[in-house]
């Protein structure tokens, strides 16, 4: 699936829906941990934040952070940690955006961002990190 992302640059920011929230126990976690109500959203990756992992977290460009640089493998483990994390924390991003950081040891400490999109009904990815 990231394959594909990566694969083709458009004009367009296509997107990718990786999957609906894994069950109502799920958004019923969110809630608990955010006080966001996602039930009926989905997960969404677009193409622009899949660059922005590569160009800005991947090899050679994370060591300067205090960060370990992403590779494929990494992330391809977003669906697992967004699915099943350890805990969850609220937050808002730049744009002033509510975001949600789902955190998770698989080894190194894994975060991923996804920002609230309301209309839309989305939870869509900004960031993601590694640290060792």
């Amino acid at each position: 699936m990231f394959r594909d992302i990566l694969a083709k640059k458009s004009a367009d920011n296509s997107k990718v829906v990786f999957g609906p929230l894994a069950s109502s126990a799920e958004a019923e976690r969110v809630f608990a941990a955010t006080g966001y109500d996602v039930s009926g959203f989905r997960h969404v990756i677009r193409e622009n934040e899949m660059w922005h992992l590569i160009q800005e977290h991947g090899m050679g460009y994370e060591t300067d952070r205090g960060q370990s640089p992403l590779t494929e493998v990494d992330i391809a483990l977003i669906p697992e940690i967004v699915g099943d994390p350890d805990h969850i924390v609220a937050g808002r991003a730049r744009s002033g955006l509510r975001s949600i950081e789902y955190v998770k040891r698989i080894g190194d400490r894994y975060s991923v961002v996804e920002v609230v999109l309301t209309k839309k009904k989305h939870l869509s990815l900004r960031t993601m990190w590694r640290r060792g």
